[in-house]
């Protein structure tokens, strides 16, 4: 068995097979058509939402800290025509720390990794980053997954996946939040089965940042932006604190207030 490794440096071979039913494509796409892009991508690992955005016809940038998860984005550009490679940029860099020189009409922060700011500090740094880099009528666009403390305290979730090689992906969980039910530790067992057979078997893990929704927004408002929209998935859905998904849009206060002044008149 392998040692065991922080979660991306050993599962981004995987993730794409692993999440391919993650159901936000049409949801970001429609998002950024309506804020017009350009887009901007924080944390945005193996361009699983990046590669389909610049698909669509929209220039979108994309950042992450992960080199290994960014050569496996640049593998899935390459294969690209050559108008989708030229509207994709994909740069390593720090989500808590960057500067772009230039401001886009959409971030995003898909797909919880808004969890992974691990600290009220980390937090404040990446929202004031994102502030600066979205323009004056901007949007951002804000999934994470709800704590719930049953799960929390469940132990272990399995799941399998088929790959698209015909091999079998199995992962096992298990689950831990502190004392302060600020921090979740995930810990990953994984095997790869071939015809019955384990061929590979090695150990992850994982920090995120527990946020409920009013934690999330609390976060939002406090870097000056307004929700405009809330919710509870990728179509439509209300959001439901008993849900497992919160997806929140918003836009800079500044804006939110002088449209409320327009539409009051």
């Amino acid at each position: 068995m392998e040692r065991t490794d922080a979660a991306y440096d050993t599962d981004w071979e995987y993730y794409d097979d692993f999440y391919a039913d993650v159901d936000d494509l049409d949801f970001y796409t429609a998002l950024a058509r309506r804020a017009g892009g350009p887009v901007l991508e924080l944390m945005c690992g193996t361009g699983r939402v990046l590669v389909p955005l610049a698909r669509s016809g929209l220039e979108v940038t994309g950042i992450d800290s992960n080199h290994l998860m960014l050569e496996k984005a640049h593998r899935k550009l390459s294969r690209e025509p050559a108008d989708v490679q030229k509207r994709a940029t994909l740069l390593n860099a720090d989500a808590r720390q960057f500067e772009l020189g230039r401001r886009f009409n959409l971030v995003i922060l898909a797909f919880s990794s808004v969890n992974h700011l691990l600290t009220p500090d980390d937090q404040d740094r990446s929202m004031a980053c994102i502030r600066r880099h979205l323009s004056d009528d901007g949007l951002l666009a804000v999934a994470s997954f709800i704590p719930h403390p049953a799960k929390l305290h469940s132990g272990k979730l399995d799941r399998e996946v088929e790959l698209s090689n015909g091999d079998l992906l199995i992962r096992h969980s298990t689950l831990s939040s502190d004392a302060a039910g600020t921090l979740m530790h995930v810990g990953y067992r994984w095997q790869v089965e071939r015809a019955g057979r384990m061929v590979r078997e090695w150990n992850s893990e994982l920090d995120l940042r527990l946020l409920k929704p009013n934690q999330l927004k609390a976060l939002l408002e406090g870097a000056g932006l307004q929700l405009v929209e809330r919710w509870g998935g990728y179509r439509d859905e209300p959001l439901d604190p008993k849900g497992d998904v919160v997806v929140f849009v918003a836009t800079p206060r500044i804006v939110w207030k002088e449209n409320a002044k327009l539409l009051a008149r």
